[in-house]
Formats: structure tokens, sequence, C-alpha cells
């Protein structure tokens, strides 16, 4: 048997190589994993990029750590406390006058900060997996507020004060 079979192979570039065998079927078992490998890698970062679309982090004024935000209290327009462990916020949160997203889900809190009722800018607070069983009524006088999410906690009644606003997207409030 000679080596004279041609096989050509479309893999971004087109390829001719002249192969007979064993070697053959090993290069054809190469480029399928490399095919496979290489779709996987485009589908990671396809995915990479929308999650990076979504994320507020490169917005100006987004803000991770709560010291470095007290640092630049004015500048503060989106605070992202999640998963952090928090029971308590200083009192010097209310320092964030130009705050409009805040989000604390996922932390180890049993009541809803009072400093946040001073937070006058504030449009969208999210509160989720906390272990809330009451809501202060004064979170429903923050005139600017327009989503709150209150859901995976342990609410069992809601003040009237939120129920009766006629404007916001009071979206996923839930009640054991």
């Amino acid at each position: 048997m000679t080596c004279s079979n041609l096989y050509k192979m479309d893999f971004t570039l087109r390829f001719r190589i002249k192969s007979c065998g064993e070697s053959t079927m090993k290069f054809r078992i190469t480029l399928i994993y490399l095919q496979k490998i290489t779709i996987f890698l485009l589908f990671l970062i396809y995915l990479s990029c929308e999650i990076q679309a979504e994320a507020p982090e490169d917005e100006p004024g987004t803000y991770r750590d709560l010291t470095e935000a007290l640092q630049n209290s004015l500048d503060v327009r989106i605070l992202i406390l999640s998963e952090q462990k928090l029971t308590t916020l200083p009192k010097k949160i209310e320092q964030l006058k130009n705050l409009q997203m805040l989000d604390l889900c996922y932390n180890q809190f049993k009541t809803v900060p009072k400093e946040i009722e001073q937070l006058k800018n504030l449009q969208m607070l999210d509160l989720c997996y906390n272990q809330f069983k009451t809501v202060p009524k004064k979170i429903g006088q923050l005139k600017n507020l327009q989503v709150l999410n209150l859901s995976s906690n342990q609410l069992t009644t809601l003040p009237k004060e939120i129920g009766n606003r006629k404007t916001g997207k009071f979206a996923s409030i839930e009640f054991e």
C-alpha cells in the first residue's frame, strides 16, 4: 500500500495531509477532539461576554467594598455587598447620598438596617436571602425606590406603606 491518500480537512484553515494507516486515524481523532474543544471554548467565551454585559461592575460608581465606598461616598451609585456575611451596616452608610442601587443579598441580616431609610436616592434595594421577619414602614417612604426584592426571607407580613405604593416594581416579595 502506498501513502498517496490525500485528506482534506477544513479546520479554520485548509490543511492537506498525506498519510496512511494508523497515523491517519490518530490524526482524525485528534482533529475531532480539537473541534469539540474549540466549540466548547467558544461557548465559554460567549457565556463570559453575556455575564459581563449584565454585570454593573464596569459602570462608574460601582463598588463591592464598603470601606472603599465610604472613602468615595459621593461617587458611589451602585454598592454590591452580597455574600459578605454581614449582620449590620455602619451608620456612615448614610453618607452615600447618590446611592441608587444597594445589593445586600445572601448575608445574615435579621433586621433591615435603619440606615437604609436615609438613602433618599435609592432606586433598587435587593435584600433577598437574609433572615428578615419584618420590614420597617419607612422603607415604603423612600420616594425613588422602584425595585424591592425581599425574596427568600422569613417574612410573615408587609407594612401597608409598602403594599400601598402606587409606583415601583416590588417584585419577589414572598411570605412564609
